[in-house]
């Protein structure tokens, strides 16, 4: 109504001739085109967002991917050096061999591993025969002449010789070789005897002309100190190496992977300027490079706006001591004309419609809005279906979750409600019992007066069947069996407080409740052994905690893992991790502390408090665990929970070691050595707190335990991981 209206006004001003008859047109023509540039920027933008995300995800799967497969071969030489130490006596070949079988088998990319021994020139001679003892009959310490020869080496204080390599076949060349004339090599293997932590070299090219880098974890005498520099260089042994091949290790990582069409390049950025370059892979030939003058030059601007440079493109991770970049480029195959068609598409419907108003100016105007209506619908279609692609996430994470705990949580309820029904069945009808029996009996007395010279058979029965003690001990059993099934309730009730397998997610809890329930399940333990050990004393000093936000059930496993090893220590004369100390006497002198486990609760604000007087609480002093300011956002945001007992304490040079995984000095079936292990875990990764442990010798071991109340209050140490499984203590 309102366009005729319009349409006959300008017929009525185009007759007067007051405007142009072109002035509606190029208006239109000028609106339209506006419209349709707009729109079309719009949808551009659109799809240049989409295809960001998906560049970025398929870049982070990438650096993600490349990351786990290499932290894959770190573990290699790491795995051999722990064969080395936890070998009860000197290795042998075929030991060996054996071992690394079982990763050369696996890992494609490693070119060889082995053992390097650390040989004194006075013990050269003795050395050498003994590998020739072992089918090397032309064995000797060997070098590279000038001319690159292997040669046998020159006189010198000490060699680092090749004694074990794999495969032996394709290496015996290089059986004995001293490593330390290896320049390249030689700053990685001092920082790794320097530091005792593992290291790796720079890009190195082998005799076969393969690149290749190198990982040499340090090997120390066994039992030996290691906290200081001397300490370590004067117990250095020698190395546990490996040689990973760059070509096949990427190859391998790879496998499986969807790269698309994006190249990417990898640098060492702990290298040398001139030595950074580590691969380069190829999208287009699907192929690995490691020779840098083949590669191809990264092209940015190929990218368009996904990848203006190389900062923006790169991502960095640890591989041993070095820092590794990974450098993604997408190619002119993956942005392809998909970032333009749409956007072109809707530029040329609004050119066709800008056309159309031209000639139908009524029309033009209805397509117009109607294009208008189709960008605006398109954009929010995109955006719920983003939206509900993020819920759909969210939802399977959660899904994963429920139903990997929910068949524990049927089993525990099930086996609650089955022995909950006879207990309950048992409990209720004590009561009646016992109310019948005091009845009759007090019929049977009142029997008995009203009867008072009962026949001799009935006093003889009486006398057979010692009635007067029958009447006395029958309300004490029907007590006793009454105390017995309220114990068994109470023992149920706390196994499902202890497990709360149907408590999956995090939630609010108090830790009294759980402390409690773990007692309660040690209680047995805690019991005196006959002829053996005295009743072990818990001394619980609880202080006023809110309840905290938490995985309870893994909590209480690690309550549990830290009572049995203070029980265990008690027991045994050993330090809560199970170490030895000294010959294990029996504490019979009379002047010894009564075997003991304090439990000690508060609130975070400071260093734990000694006892009153000034005098200490605990057998060893509680010392301070201060937190840094900026890991507390709010006041009392952390809990602390003290577990200690008066055990003989650990040794220091053990005390390092004892939350790492499989280390236990426990006899074989005592422990696992993941108990501790475990605990760590849960306590710093799972919920950002902290799990510290302080022992010494002859006077006990302490735990402390720092939970924050609300997960909001976790600093940047603490970060969530993959449920745990739960494990007995180690």
């Amino acid at each position: 109504m309102i366009g005729t209206v319009w349409y006959k006004r300008f017929q009525s001003a185009l007759r007067m001739g007051s405007v142009s008859p072109y002035i509606p047109v190029a208006l239109s023509i000028c609106v339209g085109s506006g419209l349709s540039l707009v729109a079309s920027t719009i949808v551009w933008k659109w799809e240049l967002e989409s295809l960001q995300a998906e560049f970025q995800r398929q870049a982070d799967n990438l650096a993600t991917t490349l990351d786990r497969k290499i932290d894959e071969y770190l573990q290699i030489p790491r795995s051999l050096g722990t064969f080395y130490d936890a070998s009860p006596a000197e290795l042998n070949r075929q030991s060996v061999r054996e071992f690394a079988q079982l990763f050369l088998s696996r890992y494609p990319g490693i070119f060889s591993m082995g053992l390097t021994k650390r040989v004194r020139n006075e013990e050269r001679e003795a050395y050498e025969e003994s590998i020739k003892r072992e089918g090397f009959p032309n064995f000797s310490i060997l070098e590279r002449s000038p001319k690159g020869k292997l040669v046998p080496a020159k006189d010198r204080p000490e060699y680092l010789a090749i004694t074990y390599i794999e495969p032996l076949e394709k290496r015996k060349m290089i059986l004995g070789y001293d490593v330390t004339v290896e320049p390249e090599r030689k700053a990685a293997m001092e920082k790794a005897r320097d530091t005792g932590e593992m290291a790796g070299t720079e890009r190195v090219i082998l005799a076969t002309g393969d690149a290749a880098f190198l990982l040499y974890r340090p090997i120390y005498s066994k039992g030996s100190p290691k906290d200081t520099l001397t300490d370590r260089r004067d117990s250095f042994e020698g190395y546990a190496f490996s040689v990973f091949a760059l070509t096949d290790v990427m190859k391998y990582s790879l496998q499986g992977l969807k790269t698309g069409h994006i190249d990417f390049y990898l640098f060492d950025e702990s290298a040398a300027a001139d030595n950074r370059f580590l691969v380069f892979y190829d999208s287009s030939r699907q192929q690995v490079i490691e020779d840098p003058k083949q590669k191809k030059p990264a092209n940015f601007a190929a990218s368009g706006l996904l990848c203006q440079n190389q900062t923006a493109c790169t991502h960095t991770f640890q591989v041993a001591d070095r820092q590794w970049s990974l450098v993604t480029v997408p190619t002119r195959a993956f942005t392809g004309l998909q970032i333009y068609w749409r956007a072109g598409s809707t530029l040329a419907i609004g050119l066709i419609l800008t056309g159309s108003i031209a000639a139908y100016l009524l029309i033009s105007l209805r397509h117009t809005t109607r294009v208008e209506q189709l960008v605006q619908e398109r954009t929010e279609q995109a955006e719920k279906l983003s939206q509900t692609l993020r819920e759909l996430k969210q939802t399977q994470v959660q899904l994963i979750q429920s139903e990997k705990m929910s068949s524990l949580g049927q089993l525990v309820a099930g086996i609650a409600h089955e022995i909950n029904n006879p207990v309950n069945f048992i409990y209720g009808n004590i009561t009646h019992a016992n109310n019948y029996t005091r009845k009759l009996l007090e019929h049977l007395r009142l029997y008995q007066q009203d009867h008072s010279h009962p026949s001799a058979e009935i006093e003889k029965h009486a006398e057979d069947i010692d009635l007067d003690f029958l009447s006395e001990d029958l309300p004490k059993i029907l007590s006793s069996m009454k105390v017995g099934a309220e114990r068994i309730r109470e023992i149920v009730l706390s196994l499902r407080n202890f497990s709360r397998l149907d408590e999956a997610e995090m939630k609010s809890v108090d830790l009294h409740e759980g402390i409690d329930s773990t007692l309660l399940i040690l209680q047995n333990r805690l019991k005196a052994k006959s002829g053996k050990q005295p009743d072990i004393l818990v001394v619980k000093e609880y202080g006023n905690l809110p309840n905290v936000e938490c995985y309870a059930g893994q909590l209480n496993q690690v309550f549990m893992n830290i009572l049995s090893n203070a029980i265990d220590a008690l027991e045994m004369g050993q330090g809560a991790s199970g170490v030895e100390n000294g010959k294990n006497a029996p504490r019979s002198a009379p002047d010894e502390q009564w075997p003991t486990i304090w439990i000690r609760t508060e609130v975070a604000n400071g260093a734990l408090e000694m006892g009153h007087g000034g005098e200490e609480k605990f057998p060893c002093p509680m010392r301070a665990c201060p937190m840094l300011a900026a890991r507390c956002l709010t006041p009392n945001c952390y809990v602390r929970i003290a577990i200690a007992d008066n055990g003989p304490g650990i040794p220091e040079a053990l005390l390092l070691r004892i939350f790492d995984p499989f280390f236990t000095t426990k006899p074989v079936g005592k422990g696992t050595g993941l108990g501790l292990s475990i605990s760590y875990q849960i306590v710093v990764d799972k919920h950002g707190g902290k799990l510290e442990c302080i022992s010494t010798l002859g006077k006990g071991t302490e735990f402390l335990i720092e939970i924050p109340v609300r997960q909001s209050c976790r600093g940047s140490a603490g970060r969530i991981s993959a449920d745990l499984p739960s494990f007995s203590a180690g």
